[in-house]
């Protein structure tokens, strides 16, 4: 995941791990996430900016499925997981539950993954 790169996805600063604790160092997101501007009510946004996070959204996950050699399915994108930066772009985030895909290899999922509501389908 470290090599994986896009304007819409959430920048990996650094890792940190322990014996107790591994966790990732991300780029600051000050506008939240996507979950707090549609749900809250002091905060809301034009259809122009709803259409244009939909197409960012829609660009990142076209890029982790095919723009690297290994596909990468995000399998829990949901409000909560899509970051919002000081100008409202779109930063995609939240990679604990996504599956790397081998191409040459088909693969078949027994286990629910990621929040009820949002779970990605892989077949």
């Amino acid at each position: 995941m470290r090599n994986v790169r896009h304007t819409n996805l959430v920048s990996v600063i650094t890792t940190c791990s322990s014996k107790h604790i591994r966790a990732f160092v991300l780029q600051y997101m000050p506008n939240g996430s996507l979950d707090t501007w549609l749900y809250k009510e002091d905060r809301h946004l034009i259809l122009l900016q709803r259409v244009t996070i939909m197409l960012d959204v829609a660009v990142a996950i076209e890029y982790l499925h095919h723009g690297n050699d290994t596909p990468i399915v995000h399998c829990d994108l949901k409000p909560t997981n899509v970051l919002l930066d000081e100008e409202m772009a779109v930063h995609v985030g939240d990679f604990g539950i996504s599956k790397i895909l081998a191409v040459s290899k088909s693969m078949a999922h027994t286990e629910t993954l990621g929040t009820l509501g949002y779970i990605a389908r892989v077949h």
